[in-house]
């Protein structure tokens, strides 16, 4: 994740998990190392979708809402 980041020219959004590939703690990125990610690299915000984990973001009704919702909201802004 470092090396692709610290790569980016334009903003880019995080939309993560706060639960690992099988629901358990940690996530797979961590509150403090996207914080520090932020840290170096102004143009990324995060977004923390809660109840979801790894793969749920993505399978289940409530997580794809989640990841569209964001994905709409930059539309309508660009």
């Amino acid at each position: 994740m470092e090396r692709a980041l610290g790569q980016l020219a334009c903003p880019a959004v995080l939309v993560r998990a706060p639960l690992g590939m099988f629901g358990q703690e940690p996530p797979l990125y961590s509150g403090s190392v996207v914080a520090a990610a932020q840290a170096r690299i102004p143009q990324l915000t995060d977004v923390l979708v809660p109840g979801v984990n790894h793969y749920t973001i993505l399978l289940t009704t409530q997580g794809a809402s989640a990841v569209a919702e964001v994905i709409r909201g930059h539309l309508a802004t660009a």
